[in-house]
């Protein structure tokens, strides 16, 4: 019999994971569902502080983050404006930190030096410590329950299996 055989017919159409299970392991692992307060920035980054300061003159007067971002920062996330996604303190190096997690929501910071140039960050959003909610870690826990029962069932099937199986040594061929 094969193994993808075995996994696919005898043991995946069995499993299930209610929405019981998720809640129950969502309430009995609360900690590993805690997040730090996280932030959401865009930055421009450049090789000269002179650049930087130009840019942020722009930015102060009006002009479009994103599009700076695109035509002007040598960073890899310029494509994407400048969006660095979320983060948690410690990700990035600690003049991110010191400078992003102080902005308010819009606000453009001045030019940071780090060691990849002359960075401007701007506070997309902001969201503070907490638990993920439920319907955001779902997925994820009904994925995990399901690998742990599949892991049991097969183990099980298996063991019976080897159980049952009836083994001729042939001497003579050895």
């Amino acid at each position: 019999i094969r193994a993808s055989y075995v996994r696919e017919k005898l043991l995946l159409q069995k499993l299930h994971v209610s929405l019981t299970e998720i809640k129950s392991y969502y309430a009995a692992n609360e900690k590993e569902f805690n997040v730090m307060e996280r932030v959401r920035v865009r930055h421009i980054v450049t090789d000269s502080e002179e650049k930087a300061k130009d840019i942020r003159a722009r930015l102060l007067k009006g002009e479009n983050f994103a599009k700076l971002a695109i035509d002007h920062s040598i960073s890899p996330e310029r494509a994407r404006g400048g969006d660095l996604g979320y983060f948690s303190r410690g990700n990035f190096p600690k003049a991110f930190d010191d400078t992003c997690f102080k902005l308010k929501k819009g606000e453009i910071s001045p030019v940071v030096k780090s060691e990849y140039g002359y960075h401007i960050f701007k506070l997309i959003d902001k969201k503070p410590a907490g638990k993920k909610e439920l319907e955001e870690v779902a997925a994820q826990i009904q994925q995990k329950l399901f690998e742990e029962k599949l892991k049991k069932t097969y183990d099980s099937w298996l063991g019976t299996v080897l159980k049952e199986a009836k083994v001729t040594v042939y001497q003579d061929i050895l």
